[in-house]
């Protein structure tokens, strides 16, 4: 359960964070954190048991995440700001946590 609630925590922080800088210019991400972020979610996931078997859930997370990957490498090179927009990341988290509680994430 563990890991379970180390990704509450860092999602509720993010969706804390979102909803405080709602509609303020987000600062140009870099794309090493955010390859490093994405391989501390997967391994979470893998340690909470989300991966013991790949299904669909397992694989449109993946799929999600590495093209959240090269959306944040093409704005990195292209210059690309964007404003924080709190009801897409929520709406995301949600979409994300049902792919999460579908895929056995959760029921550990």
């Amino acid at each position: 359960m563990i890991p379970q609630i180390i990704y509450v925590f860092l999602t509720a922080i993010n969706v804390i964070t979102a909803y405080v800088k709602n509609g303020t210019e987000m600062e140009q991400i870099n794309p090493l954190n955010s390859f490093i972020t994405i391989i501390i979610y997967l391994a979470l996931f893998a340690w909470g048991g989300f991966f013991d078997v790949v299904e669909a859930p397992q694989i449109i997370v993946v799929i999600l995440y590495a093209l959240a990957l090269v959306a944040v490498f093409y704005n990195y090179k292209m210059g690309k700001y964007h404003k924080i927009n709190f009801w897409t990341i929520g709406i995301m988290t949600v979409f994300i946590n049902s792919l999460l509680y579908l895929g056995g994430f959760y029921t550990t």
